[in-house]
C-alpha cells in the first residue's frame, strides 16, 4: 500500500499520542534561523503545506513531544531497531530520515519526569548503539 505523505504525518501524530507538539524550525547557513511553534496535531495538519514550502526553502522541520512520554532514537540501522524489537521494545513510530538511517520514538505508556525521560534514553541509546549525543528529553525527530 502507498502511503500518501499528508497521510504519513497524520499517522504519526496519531501514534505519539499527545495533545500538544513542538515545531522546530531550523535553516543553517552563516547563522542558524529557527522558530518554536507549540501546537496541536490538528494545528500541524492545518499547517502542512507551509511546513513544505519552508523545507523547499532549506528549513529542516523537526518535531517532539511537549510531554515527556516519548523517546526518540536516532541513527539506527534496520538490524537496531530489529535488536531493539527482540528485546522488548517496541517503537510507536518508526521514521527513515535518509535512505537506510532511522529514528524510532518509544512510548514509555506513562509521563517521566525530564530527567528520567533523558537517563533512559541515553541508557538505551548506549545499549542499541544509537547515538548518544542525539538521546535526550529535548531532542526533536523529523
Amino acid at each position: 500500500m502507498t502511503i500518501v505523505p499528508d497521510e504519513q504525518v497524520s499517522r504519526q501524530l496519531d501514534a505519539m499520542r499527545t495533545e500538544t507538539f513542538e515545531l522546530l524550525l531550523l535553516q543553517f547557513g552563516e547563522t542558524t534561523e529557527g522558530s518554536l511553534i507549540t501546537t496541536t496535531a490538528a494545528g500541524i495538519l492545518k499547517r502542512i503545506k507551509w511546513l513544505k514550502a519552508k523545507n523547499a526553502h532549506g528549513y529542516n522541520i523537526n518535531i517532539r513531544p511537549a510531554a515527556s512520554h516519548l523517546t526518540l532514537l536516532d541513527d539506527l540501522v534496520e538490524s537496531q531497531i530489529a535488536d531493539m524489537e527482540a528485546s522488548g521494545y517496541e517503537p510507536c513510530v518508526i521514521v527513515e530520515t535518509s535512505p537506510s538511517n532511522y529514528q524510532a520514538w518509544l512510548d514509555h505508556g506513562r509521563e517521566l519526569t525530564p530527567e528520567e525521560a533523558t537517563q533512559f534514553s541515553r541508557i538505551l541509546a548506549k545499549q542499541i548503539g544509537a547515538d548518544v549525543a542525539a538521546a535526550g528529553r529535548r531532542h526533536a525527530g523529523r
